[in-house]
């Protein structure tokens, strides 16, 4: 929240002042997490989604000086913390209390930083032309749009999902995410041995 919320946020109001005056433009960065938020992302999407709330806040408050205010939400980006998010996501689970993890088991965590780490690199665009191009039309647009998505990507895709209802796009989401993987509690158990085998 300090690096993803925080800080923005603390930026804009002491920039706000001077917005006003020169009747200025907030651009804020988001995230497509910050309006479907995948499962295990939870931190992340928290964050997002707060810089999304505080933005469409912002942006009514800011009617009577016409600041506009624009969320650019790019999809997955390469980027060192995607690049290694799974491999976090993996430390916190192992370092959560037993509790939280034992109904789905080491293995389950092992297989799903796989996944995750494939579908990561399929759905990645390379960041610096993706974030500066979304940057430059949300400053230079004469009459900006309140949200800008990239072309490419996974974005799109995701900020449709996110206008399902709900039952119907946890479950997509959850197939995304975790797809072919059941929490070791919620596994079939083993079938017995033929009969006259000991095991």
């Amino acid at each position: 929240m300090a690096l993803n919320f925080h800080a923005p946020v603390k930026l804009t109001y002491a920039l706000l002042p001077a917005l006003k005056s020169t009747r200025g433009r907030v651009v804020n960065v988001t995230s497509v997490d910050g309006v479907v938020a995948l499962p295990s992302t939870a931190a992340y999407s928290a964050s997002k989604h707060a810089l999304e709330a505080f933005s469409d806040v912002l942006r009514a408050e800011m009617l009577p000086w016409d600041v506009n205010v624009v969320v650019v939400e790019p999809g997955t980006m390469r980027t060192p913390l995607a690049e290694a998010f799974a491999d976090g996501w993996l430390r916190s689970f192992r370092e959560a209390p037993a509790e939280r993890t034992a109904a789905y088991g080491d293995e389950w965590a092992r297989r799903h930083v796989t996944q995750t780490n494939k579908g990561m690199e399929a759905a990645m665009v390379d960041a610096m032309p993706t974030a500066l191009e979304l940057v430059h039309r949300a400053l230079l647009h004469p009459s900006p749009p309140s949200r800008i998505l990239p072309a490419k990507g996974n974005a799109k895709i995701l900020w449709t999902l996110g206008q399902l209802p709900d039952s119907i796009r946890d479950r997509v989401l959850y197939s995304l995410v975790f797809p072919s993987l059941l929490p070791l509690t919620l596994r079939p158990p083993p079938p017995p041995p033929p009969a006259g085998v000991v095991s």
